[in-house]
């Protein structure tokens, strides 16, 4: 299975908004692009560029670096779980044919859902602000996050 970095990045960025209550025209009026795009790119179709991404993750209250950071951990998550990440870690992927069909978004979300670390912050998403704020959490501190998880699976 096959992916490349920039749909990891608009699924965590889809995920985002979906986490944080926005809508994609909302989405799309912060990035200056309209909404049938905001919907493309969220689908993975084409990619996004910076320029229209940072300022609608400035919206969530982020910044690009937490955003590449929070991809970062997804797709070494996803990597764990045998998903070749196009583009990540500065590996090369020449071998690999170019024409390959890359995986759904709900198989991204299932492969990150099956590491402990993956379910986690799904679960966490909502107590830190959504997908990113998980991962900005648990890259911070691992040990208190995983605690205050732990907290939410004792409730």
């Amino acid at each position: 299975m096959i992916v490349n970095y920039s749909r990891v990045v608009m699924f965590l960025v889809g995920t985002q908004r979906k986490n944080t209550g926005n809508s994609q025209h909302k989405m799309a009026e912060q990035a200056g692009v309209s909404q049938q795009s905001w919907a493309r790119f969220e689908r993975g179709e084409g990619g996004a560029s910076l320029d229209y991404i940072a300022p609608a993750v400035a919206a969530f209250g982020f910044t690009m670096l937490q955003l590449i950071t929070a991809t970062d951990l997804l797709c070494a998550l996803l990597e764990k779980n045998d998903v070749t990440v196009r583009g990540f870690g500065y590996k090369t992927y020449a071998h690999l044919p170019g024409d390959v069909e890359e995986v759904s978004f709900d198989v991204l979300r299932e492969k990150i859902w099956d590491s402990p670390v993956g379910k986690n912050l799904f679960l966490g998403a909502p107590i830190f602000g959504g997908l990113v704020g998980a991962c900005t959490a648990y890259l911070r501190d691992p040990e208190q996050f995983n605690s205050r998880i732990a907290l939410l699976h004792a409730e």
